[in-house]
């Protein structure tokens, strides 16, 4: 019986088993430096078709001739400034004569106040003038025919009554010579004579001042009286015009400070008005752009809030000093958003109705001069970065780089390149 296998049948045995078909490792190594290969190139192949520079848009520098514009933020302003109507005196308020918004000529009314007292004084004032005058005229005119009539009657009654006193006199002398009265009534006669007199010469002088008229320091103090008294009466006129609060031009209401029933101090706004009818355009320019502008240049001026509206006037004055910009600025050409400015002011034409008010804010752009045969490209070529221009140049190879220039002009649509860039290289236009 066989109970064991040998050494030899086992070697014989395993070698008359079937052939692994593992890879050796060498063979294993290059076949997985294969398909990473193939998979590599599908890779860059898909890249370069995704981002080749021949699909990148592009266009060529050209010389043009830029019309340059100079854009510049700001706001309207009248040409006058706004004015905050004051009272001219304390009172309460009897009505508001205007509202809001409504255009009003030079004179009108806006607010009238309470003028009861002032009415008052007014009517004493009046009296007292109508006095003076009276008094004035009556000596200026002297004594009425009446008056030197009766004057007269009285000097002729007291010479008939001086005459029969010194006949009576002189006949109680006789009789007192001849003893023929007493001394007592001698006496009397003598008297009777002298008041007589008295009495002619006191009618006399009433009937010289009748005839002569007023004395001259009477009439010149009437005629003082009479202007103390028409003075006091232009004071109380005055009080009364001074409750009606007026325009004191022609402009539109802004707002209105005053209610009826309300008081009011003295010097306290009661309405503010402006003239809009001459408008204008106060903006603000970059220091590196008030080399080209003048006064004279066509400028229009466009707002946010009324789209599709142009307004154009032209530059009427330069600031000759420099300052810090208050405005935010909106140059669509990228330039340089420098904190130094100089102001200008445009005018507007007076439109009847326009839509522009006081204090919009607006863009203002210039109209400089033109700038011919320059190297120019589309805005949107150019890019700002740290304070630097930069635009993307495909080179003759394929390649994009990126290349510092110098900006110039711009007409709105194109920048002016000044170095950096020769006529026919192209520049890529970032989507």
């Amino acid at each position: 019986m066989k109970i064991g296998i040998s050494t030899a049948e086992a070697h014989a045995e395993h070698a008359s088993m079937p052939a692994a078909t593992e890879p050796a490792a060498p063979q294993r190594r290059l076949l997985l430096w294969g398909a990473a290969s193939v998979g590599m190139v599908f890779v860059l192949v898909g890249i370069w078709f995704s981002v080749r520079p021949a699909d990148i848009p592009a266009v060529a520098a050209r010389r043009r001739t830029l019309k340059q514009q100079i854009h510049a933020p700001g706001h309207v302003e009248t040409t006058r400034s706004v004015l905050r109507v004051p009272a001219p005196a304390a009172g309460i308020v009897r009505s508001v004569e205007v509202r809001e918004s409504q255009e009003v000529a030079a004179g009108a009314p806006l607010v009238i106040l309470q003028d009861d007292e002032a009415h008052a004084q007014l009517q004493l004032a009046q009296a007292d003038v109508a006095t003076a005058r009276a008094n004035e005229r009556r000596l200026l005119a002297g004594a009425r025919r009446e008056e030197v009539a009766q004057a007269q009657a009285r000097l002729a009654e007291a010479q008939t009554g001086l005459a029969a006193a010194r006949d009576a006199r002189t006949r109680a002398d006789a009789l007192f010579a001849n003893q023929s009265i007493t001394r007592a009534a001698h006496d009397e006669a003598r008297r009777n004579e002298e008041v007589a007199a008295s009495r002619e010469e006191q009618a006399k002088k009433a009937f010289d001042l009748v005839v002569a008229g007023a004395r001259a320091e009477d009439i010149r103090a009437a005629h003082a009286t009479v202007e103390a008294s028409e003075a006091r009466l232009s004071i109380a006129q005055l009080q009364i015009a001074g409750r009606t609060i007026r325009a004191p031009f022609a402009g539109t209401v802004l707002a209105l400070f005053a209610h009826p029933g309300e008081a009011v101090a003295p010097a306290q706004a009661v309405a503010q008005l402006a003239d809009l009818s001459t408008l204008q355009i106060r903006a603000e320019v970059d220091e590196l752009n008030m080399g080209v502008v003048q006064v004279g240049q066509k400028a229009c001026a466009h707002a946010d809030a009324l789209p599709g509206e142009e307004y154009c006037g032209a530059v009427t004055s330069v600031a000759r000093s420099l300052g810090r910009r208050h405005f935010e600025a909106g140059n669509p050409g990228g330039a340089t958003q420098d904190v130094k400015i100089v102001e200008i002011t445009s005018s507007l034409p007076s439109v009847k109705g326009t839509r522009l008010i006081d204090g919009m804010a607006v863009e203002l752009v210039v109209e400089a001069a033109a700038h011919e045969g320059v190297i120019a490209v589309p805005l949107a070529a150019v890019r700002q970065e740290k304070g630097k221009a930069i635009v993307k140049v495909r080179t003759a190879a394929g390649a994009v780089v990126d290349r510092e220039v110098e900006l110039g002009a711009t007409d709105g649509m194109y920048r002016e390149i000044t170095r950096g860039l020769e006529s026919g290289e192209h520049v890529v236009i970032e989507p």
